[in-house]
Protein backbone atom coordinates (compact mmCIF):
# COMPACT_ATOMS: atom_id res chain seq x y z
CA UNK A 1 0.00 0.00 0.00
CA UNK A 2 2.57 2.58 0.74
CA UNK A 3 4.50 2.10 -2.77
CA UNK A 4 1.16 2.95 -4.20
CA UNK A 5 1.02 6.33 -2.18
CA UNK A 6 4.36 7.19 -3.16
CA UNK A 7 3.64 6.28 -7.30
CA UNK A 8 0.61 8.61 -6.56
CA UNK A 9 2.89 11.22 -5.45
CA UNK A 10 5.87 11.17 -7.88
CA UNK A 11 2.50 10.87 -10.75
CA UNK A 12 1.24 14.39 -9.08
CA UNK A 13 4.24 16.07 -8.90
CA UNK A 14 4.76 15.25 -13.06
CA UNK A 15 1.71 16.83 -13.30
CA UNK A 16 2.69 20.36 -11.07
CA UNK A 17 2.93 23.42 -11.93
CA UNK A 18 3.94 27.27 -10.61
CA UNK A 19 2.68 30.15 -12.20
CA UNK A 20 3.95 33.55 -11.77
CA UNK A 21 2.71 36.79 -12.18
CA UNK A 22 4.49 39.86 -11.90
CA UNK A 23 3.30 43.75 -11.45
CA UNK A 24 5.48 46.68 -12.77
CA UNK A 25 5.10 50.41 -12.99
CA UNK A 26 5.34 50.24 -16.44
CA UNK A 27 7.97 49.49 -19.53
CA UNK A 28 10.96 49.49 -20.27
CA UNK A 29 13.62 49.78 -17.13
CA UNK A 30 15.78 51.90 -18.73
CA UNK A 31 13.16 54.87 -17.94
CA UNK A 32 13.45 53.58 -14.32
CA UNK A 33 10.01 51.31 -13.96
CA UNK A 34 10.51 48.66 -11.60
CA UNK A 35 8.82 45.15 -10.57
CA UNK A 36 6.45 46.16 -8.02
CA UNK A 37 4.94 42.84 -6.86
CA UNK A 38 5.81 39.25 -7.57
CA UNK A 39 2.78 36.44 -7.14
CA UNK A 40 2.54 32.46 -7.92
CA UNK A 41 -0.05 29.70 -7.24
CA UNK A 42 0.58 25.71 -7.22
CA UNK A 43 -1.10 23.68 -9.97
CA UNK A 44 -1.40 19.96 -9.90
CA UNK A 45 -3.50 18.21 -12.82
CA UNK A 46 -4.86 22.14 -13.88
CA UNK A 47 -6.32 22.67 -10.47
CA UNK A 48 -5.40 25.22 -7.66
CA UNK A 49 -3.63 23.62 -4.37
CA UNK A 50 -4.40 26.24 -1.79
CA UNK A 51 -0.31 27.42 -1.69
CA UNK A 52 0.59 30.06 -3.31
CA UNK A 53 3.41 33.14 -2.21
CA UNK A 54 2.53 36.93 -2.96
CA UNK A 55 5.40 39.41 -2.20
Amino acid sequence: MQMRQQSMTVQNLDNRSIVLDTETTGMPVTDGHRIVEIGCVELIGRRLTGRHFHV
